[in-house]
């Protein structure tokens, strides 16, 4: 059993409370805004293009804002992510633009391997699909989640589905 995933489902939620469209959230979990970032490189971030998006330089200023923002019970998770988000985790040798496990900000609609590079996995729960499904597909769903969550209370429990 997992015990940090209702520590890390509360983070999300605070981290959709600061955040008041779907590209600040992805630059307070990567440090990167994706909107600057499409604007200065000219391409839509897309699961062709996340790669040079996660190698541009991020904003260091907006994880400490970003971390001094959450509760205090809730910093070292932000921490655990945003390393696995911005700088990657488990580095390879024989990798080295990018460690071969980390939280990806889009990836396609399958769990297909990259045909550049054939280690790396993504399109499951380490996937936020920005841009692509779901609640980060554009700002009409984002908008929709984030007043759920705004608007009203959330109650976190641990439940034993085996018992």
């Amino acid at each position: 059993r997992d015990t940090t995933s209702l520590l890390y489902g509360q983070l999300m939620v605070e981290i959709i409370r600061l955040s008041p469209n779907r590209c600040e959230l992805l630059r307070a979990i990567f440090g990167r805004c994706p909107r600057a970032w499409q604007q200065s490189s000219g391409s839509e971030l897309s699961a062709e293009t996340m790669f040079d998006y996660l190698q541009s330089e991020t904003d260091a200023e907006v994880i400490r804002s970003t971390r001094s923002a959450l509760p205090k019970k809730l910093r070292k998770c932000y921490d655990t992510v945003t390393f696995a988000a911005v700088r990657g985790a488990d580095p390879d040798g024989t990798c080295h633009a990018l460690p071969r496990r980390r939280l990806w900000p889009c990836w396609g609609m399958g769990r297909r391997c990259r045909p550049f590079e054939e280690g790396i996995k993504g399109g499951d729960n380490e996937t936020f699909h920005f841009g692509e499904t779901g609640w980060l597909a554009d700002e009409v769903s984002y908008s929709l989640l984030r007043g759920m969550v705004c608007e009203h209370e959330v109650s976190y429990r641990d439940l034993d589905l085996n018992a």
